[in-house]
């Protein structure tokens, strides 16, 4: 359960972080965020991420906790490379 739940965290984390870019804005949602939406969306983004971290660390111990994190957000960082390169596709 913790695997999930840390992988559901740092997926969310990093859509938010690409959400924040102006780059990706029009492909995600259509049109441009403000910003106070952009730097709103990067916080929630890190503050994701740093809970994902601090699962994996509590669930699993510092050390195997680390490690898992890293395996947890790459496994995110493909499926938001893999939405964003189908989001590109459809526009």
């Amino acid at each position: 359960m913790t695997h999930i739940l840390a992988v559901l965290f740092s997926l969310a984390g990093l859509a938010a972080l690409a959400l924040s870019m102006k780059r990706h804005q029009r492909d995600i949602i259509g049109r441009r965020l403000s910003e106070r939406d952009q730097s709103l969306t990067r916080a929630a983004g890190w503050f994701s991420i740093t809970a994902s971290l601090a699962l994996d660390m509590v669930g699993f111990g510092p050390a195997y906790g680390t490690i898992a994190w890293f395996g947890h957000m790459s496994i995110a960082a493909w499926i938001v490379v893999a939405m964003l390169c189908w989001r590109a596709r459809l526009n």
